[in-house]
Formats: C-alpha cells, sequence, structure tokens
C-alpha cells in the first residue's frame, strides 16, 4: 500500500537529464523570442491605428465645426419657425396633436421653443 503505483525512473545517465534540460531551455528561450516578436507587432499596429484615428478625428472634427456654425446661423430661424407654428396651434385646436407628434408645446411664445422631437410612430405601419 505503500509503495507507489508507478516506479521512479532512476536515471542513471545523467548526460540525458541535462540533454532534456538544454532543450527546454532553448524551447523556452525560443518562445519568449516569438513572444518579443508578436508583443512588438502588435503595438506597432495598435500604434499605426491610432495615429491613423487621429488624423481620421482631425478631418471629423472640421466638418462638425462647419455643421456646428451652420446650425447656429439657422437656429434664430429654426425657432421663429417653431414659435409661429405654435401660435398656430393655439388658434387652430386640430393642429395641436400635429405638434404634440414633434413635441412642440402649444402656448411657447419666447424665441426658446421646445426642440422638435425625433418622430417615433407609436406602432409599426402594417404591411
Amino acid at each position: 500500500m505503500n509503495e507507489p503505483e508507478k516506479p521512479i525512473q532512476n536515471f542513471s545517465d545523467t548526460g540525458d537529464l541535462k540533454q532534456q534540460i538544454a532543450n527546454l531551455n532553448r524551447q523556452s528561450n525560443f518562445l519568449f523570442i516569438c513572444l518579443v516578436v508578436v508583443t512588438l507587432t502588435f503595438t506597432a499596429y495598435v500604434g499605426l491605428q491610432a495615429r491613423r484615428t487621429g488624423k481620421d478625428l482631425d478631418v471629423i472634427r472640421d466638418q462638425a465645426s462647419r455643421i456646428s456654425e451652420a446650425n447656429e446661423k439657422e437656429d434664430p430661424a429654426i425657432r421663429g419657425i417653431i414659435t409661429r407654428l405654435s401660435e398656430y396651434g393655439q388658434t387652430h385646436p386640430d393642429y395641436q396633436q400635429i405638434l404634440q407628434k414633434y413635441g412642440i408645446k402649444p402656448g411657447t411664445n419666447s424665441g426658446a421653443a421646445s426642440p422638435v422631437a425625433p418622430v417615433h410612430p407609436a406602432t409599426a405601419p402594417k404591411k
């Protein structure tokens, strides 16, 4: 019962053990070099992607600033239209349903009318 199931191998030749250790050492060095190469390749790829994304971001920022400027120029006209629609909705009760559909609250006479909400129909159209 106290004897192990597998007998311990007695290596009489230390040269065989040294050879196995040398093979394992070479294999671990090779794997370490592979790991370094893969890591450097991945780092270079991520750096390249970051650089490309930065350039794309600069282009997008220019476009976004132009769009923002255009929106600021058109904002008073849009607010005026919303105000006039709101005033029209006060005098025409049937039109209030349309204003509610687009998120315009009737009775707002100031220049800061409520923003127009995106249209989301309550039910999907039938096909």
